[in-house]
């Protein structure tokens, strides 16, 4: 059985809290969480609010909640929590989207 769809690639991500937003570097997505280096690192447990866009510079941002489950070095792995179903398919067209676009280039 196949895990999510995960797309391996570098795209602009922001995270924290909604005071204070710090710019980060994704490095993976999928529809259950994100990977992504920054330059704070948050413990596992942490709440954080992350945006993030893995199109084309144009591209809206999705807007999630998350839980740090793991990190490794300077890589922040999230997972996403009461994300709604509409946002879920709209990610992992974004993400299908992306990855086809890579083939082919």
């Amino acid at each position: 059985m196949r895990g999510p769809a995960r797309l391996l690639a570098e795209f602009a991500v922001r995270y924290g809290s909604n005071d204070e937003m710090l710019v980060g570097k994704g490095t993976d997505v999928s529809e259950k969480g994100i990977g992504f280096t920054g330059s704070k690192i948050f413990p596992p447990g942490t709440s954080l609010a992350i945006e993030f866009h893995i199109d084309s510079a144009g591209a809206e941002w999705f807007k999630v909640q998350g839980v740090v489950r793991d990190v490794a070095q300077e890589r922040i792995g999230v997972e996403f929590v009461d994300m709604a179903e509409p946002e879920k398919m709209r990610l992992l067209k974004a993400i299908y989207r992306a990855s086809a676009s890579r083939h082919q280039g």
